[in-house]
């Protein structure tokens, strides 16, 4: 079973569910969290586990965001910019 945290937020009107997968099955959080709570930490739920085994992948929390039901690209919603070409955030220190 995949192990997930999911955080529903209400921002401007809009309803804003961010998906966390790939987490620890323990260590994961429920009910209200606000900015800057630990909701859970990274596991190898899922097929990531495989897949690190092969090295195929390196070791990652995989996000989803819908926006009013609509699947989002989810680095829109980091302060953080990601390097495309190295696939690492850059001013990683202002991502809350």
């Amino acid at each position: 079973m995949e192990n997930y945290v999911q955080v529903i937020s209400k921002v401007n009107g809009k309803t804003i569910k961010t998906w966390y997968f790939h987490m620890q099955q323990n260590n994961r959080t429920s009910g209200e969290v606000k900015a800057g709570d630990i909701i859970g930490y990274q596991g190898t739920s899922g097929n990531l586990g495989n897949a690190l085994k092969s090295k195929t992948t390196e070791s990652h929390v995989h996000v989803q965001i819908y926006e009013n039901g609509v699947k989002k690209n989810p680095v829109d919603y980091f302060k953080a910019s990601l390097d495309i070409s190295t696939g690492k955030f850059t001013n990683d220190s202002d991502c809350k």
